[in-house]
This record gives C-alpha cells, structure tokens and sequence, in this order.
C-alpha cells in the first residue's frame, strides 16, 4: 500500500482528533481532480473509528454505497442520502408507502386542478401550458424553497432554476398560475393528516418541511460536495454530530441537475468546517496538468507524474485516430452526434453517454406529431421558434437559450441519417446510453456526463465552444470548470479537436479564459 502523503497524514490526523482541538473538528477535504479523494475518505474513516463508532458515508446510489461498504469493512456504514433521509421520515409516517416518482404529485394535481389536463391516448396529460407543473415540483423540493408564500422573488428563483435544469418554463401570461398551483400541491403532499404515500424525492424533501432533525450518526463522509443541492445539504447536516465533507469546488458543473453552484463552500460553512487541501492529482500526465494549473493553479503533479502529450487535429479527422476505450468530450450534445455518425460510417463502434437524452428526443418528437422527416423538420423549426419567443419574454438565463438551440440540433443531426420517425425513434434508443462499455466502444460524451470517468485517450472536440458564453461571472464560472474537468479526464494523451481551420493557441486561449469572469467578443486567439 502506498504510504500516505503529508497532506493525507494532515487529514488522517485530524479525524483521528489529533490534528486540532476538538471544537473545530468537522472537516472540509478541498481535493483537485484525481486526487484519490475517495480513496482517502474511506482510509479516513478507519482513523475517525477510533473516536466515533456510528460512521456513515453518503453515496451517489445504491450501488456505489454496497462497494464502499465491502471497502470500509466495517468501520463506517455506507448508504445513499434517501436512506438517511428515509430513516428520519420513518417514525412520522409509519406505515405509509413508496410510491412511483411523480404519481403522488400526479394525482394530487389532477384532483386539485382538473383543467389543467385533457385525455390523450386513454390517459390524463398536462395541457402544453401547465407541463411545467411536475417538474417544477421537483425543483422546488430540491431547491429548498418556501411552499407558503409566491413571490416575485420565488418565481424568479424557480424559473432561474427550470432554466438551468432545462426544464421548459410556461409562458408569462401561465407562470405564477403553475407556480401557485406547485406549491399548493406540496403544501396537500408534505400534510401528515393526509398523506397516503412518499416519492423517492419526499425521502429527502420531508425531513426538512416537517422539522424532522435527528443526529444518529456521530460522523457523516459526504464525498462529491460539490454537487448537493440545498435540500440535500440540509439533510446532511441534520443526521449527524460532526461530518466530514470532500470535494472540488472547481468541478462544480452539476448546475443543469439541480446542484448548487456553491454547494462545496455552502455546506462547509453549514457545518462550520475546517478545511483541509488534496492538491496531488495521480491522473493526469504534467503536460495536461501545466494546462489545468492555468485554471487551478494549486494542482499538483505526482511524484511519478508521466509527461504525456497534448495536441491539435481537425474535428473532421477524430474517428481516424479514435479507438476503443477512447474518449471525445464536447461542450454541446449536438457536436457529438455528428461526430458518432461519422464514426460509425468508417465501421467505428461508438456510444453517445446519456440514456435521458435520447429518451426527451423521443418525447419531444411525439409531441410535435410529425408524419415522417420532412414534416418534423417544418414543424422544429416553428417549435424552436415559439419557445425562443417565449424564453425572450420572460428574459430566460443563458444556459436555457443554449438547452433549447443543443436539442434542436440534436434531433436535425440524428434525422438527417433517418428516413422516418420510426427509424429515428429507433436510433435514439440504441445511441444514447448510460452502461458502461468503455472498453468496447469510443465514447462520446458532453463534459457534465464525464465528471469521474477517464481514459488513456481523451479528444476534446469543438474546444471553441467552451467559455465562450456567459450570462454573468457565476455561469462563467461554470463554464471555466466545464473546461477543467475536460482537461484532467486523460491519463496519457489529450487532443484538441477544432472545427476552426487554424485550431486554437491553446496556452493563450486559456489564459484569456482564466484571467476574465466573462467571455471574450468572438474573434480572439482563433475562435
């Protein structure tokens, strides 16, 4: 086993609670991209079973949670955060049932407000108008925003967050009505008198709206800290006397699934927390990380850092050199797709990450009822149209201008290789997945859906794309840690894959990006 660093030592020592007075014990673990951050939570909790003997280690999912657990043996309990959650909200509703997501909701909306749906093929569905509603219940809960009072403030807030999410906002003339009408059916959903059933959400959510606190845990790990919500932030911070909190604030992209931008910084805080760094990156070859420390400048190399290489090729040569276990990131979805099909034609196996996509393509082509090709491409151009209109009204935030353009080109790419709805209907289901295959196939993947994995092999396509669009300096720094992550996915080699004919000064280019907190004009360095 490989001796601890000095900074792991730190880290050690202090859960160990010889590191510093006992006051101040709740650490913040700040760990750059490849650190072994998990890895040294896990070896941290073998220290913190000295003092605590009920430990808990928040994972993603079940799944994760079950392999942390056989790596912990014994010294820590790992469990997802509706686990937790669940444990808290058991004694107020013993006997109550889980429930399918969204149908709890479902039926209290459809009670509560029948106008709002009309039949469709044998079943109830939202009017065009009020579609928002479910998912706006969502982002309400994993907001933490108040039910019991609709603001102008909490509609801005809401509406800020659909944007992020890409959720499609109602129209000025319906917004507070949608609103008004979520809240309400949160205020019927979170009422013991009478509730009937929870959703996997409510594991999280009613904790928190019905006062439910109680600290079961002495010591709560809660990797991934980057990427909580405040709902879950709240939560974590309710189970447990003290925690233990790891993760990169420079990886925060998670923006568009609901995360708080903040959510590293605002939960140390919550947990008054002492923070702690992880700077050693074990990943990435010094080439890659001397373009990172451009970014982030307390990476660091390893001590047996390889030196690995950085290049520029044309967008139009990837599946030339790609093979499987290769990785191609991009900004946008819609480049991605272009590229598979390319690949594809030259006998090249490929997947594109993210079932879901391909999945509101689906949907969103059935809603639009087109008879073949020719008809859906007359009909996206009038949808995209109308919802740029309606974005433009309500002064929507950038990334929802961006969500609507990237899907709409998504579905024109994937049908210009399809010759009916059926076919591309089709080809959305087997393109677009979240198994891991990565040693069979070239895996196309947008940035957010790469945080955590890696390759020997990483091409970054249309690199032109990044930061090159910003509504204000916190979604441009989104965008710069959208280009960091690109940047430490590579363990040997990292292509850049221009579409412009004279590629980018990459060194120049990422200067500009770090010393600003809004996008340059276009035009600059080559882009």
């Amino acid at each position: 086993m490989m001796k601890p660093t000095p900074e792991q030592m730190a880290i050690y020592d202090s859960l160990a609670g010889t590191g510093f007075p006992r006051s101040k014990y709740s650490l913040a673990i700040n760990s750059v991209a490849g650190s072994g951050k998990t890895t040294t939570a896990v070896a941290g909790a073998g220290y913190a079973s000295r003092l605590h003997k009920n430990i808990g280690f928040v994972a993603f999912n079940a799944a994760i949670a079950k392999e942390l657990g056989s790596r912990m043996k014994g010294t820590a309990s790992a469990s997802t955060l509706h686990s937790l959650g669940l444990r808290l909200l058991r004694p107020a509703i013993p006997g109550l049932g889980l429930c399918n997501e969204n149908s709890k909701y479902r039926t209290i909306a459809t009670n509560e407000y029948p106008s709002f749906f009309v039949p469709w093929k044998g079943r109830m569905v939202l009017r065009p108008e009020y579609a928002a509603l479910l998912p706006m219940i969502d982002v309400i809960r994993t907001q933490n925003i108040d039910i019991h009072t609709v603001s102008e403030k909490s509609i801005e807030d809401i509406s800020d967050a659909c944007d992020r999410q890409g959720i499609e906002v109602p129209s000025v003339q319906y917004i507070q009505e949608v609103v008004y009408a979520a809240m309400r059916c949160l205020e019927i959903g979170s009422d013991l008198s009478v509730m009937t059933e929870f959703d996997f959400s409510d594991m999280i959510w009613l904790p928190g709206q019905l006062g439910l606190n109680k600290r079961f845990l002495d010591l709560i790990f809660a990797d991934e800290a980057q990427d909580f919500n405040p709902t879950q932030q709240h939560l974590i911070n309710s189970v447990a006397n003290e925690s233990c909190i790891v993760g990169d604030p420079y990886q925060s992209i998670m923006g568009w699934a609901g995360a708080d931008n903040n959510s590293f910084s605002n939960l140390a805080k919550l947990t008054d927390a002492r923070e702690l760094p992880l700077s050693v990156c074990w990943r990435c070859p010094s080439r890659h990380l001397g373009l990172a420390r451009i970014l982030v400048p307390h990476i660091k190399d390893s001590p047996e850092c390889r030196e690995g290489t950085v290049r520029q090729v044309s967008s139009f040569s990837v599946a030339s050199f790609c093979k499987p276990g290769d990785m191609i990131l991009c900004r946008n979805n819609s480049p991605l797709i272009s590229c598979a099909y390319n690949m594809m034609r030259q006998k090249v196996r490929v997947c594109v990450k993210g079932k879901n996509i391909g999945q509101g393509i689906v949907k969103l082509i059935e809603r639009l009822k087109a008879c073949d090709t020719a008809d859906l491409a007359k009909k996206l151009a009038r949808y995209e149209l109308k919802e740029l209109g309606k974005l433009v009204d309500r002064d929507a935030h950038e990334t929802a201008f961006d969500a609507l353009r990237d899907k709409v080109r998504c579905i024109v790419e994937i049908s210009k290789e399809c010759d009916s709805i059926a076919s591309l209907n089709e080809m959305c289901h087997t393109l677009f997945t979240d198994a891991s295959a990565s040693g069979e196939v070239v895996t196309l993947s947008s940035i957010h859906r790469a945080k955590g994995l890696e390759a020997d092999n990483v091409v970054i396509l249309e690199p032109e794309l990044l930061a090159a669009r910003a509504r204000d300096p916190e979604s441009y720094q989104q965008e710069k840690n959208l280009l960091y992550v690109a940047l430490t996915r590579a363990k040997n080699h990292l292509a850049f894959a221009s579409s412009e004919g004279g590629g980018i000064r990459i060194g120049e280019w990422l200067q500009s990006i770090a010393s600003r907190s809004m996008p340059l004009p276009k035009g600059k360095f080559g882009i």
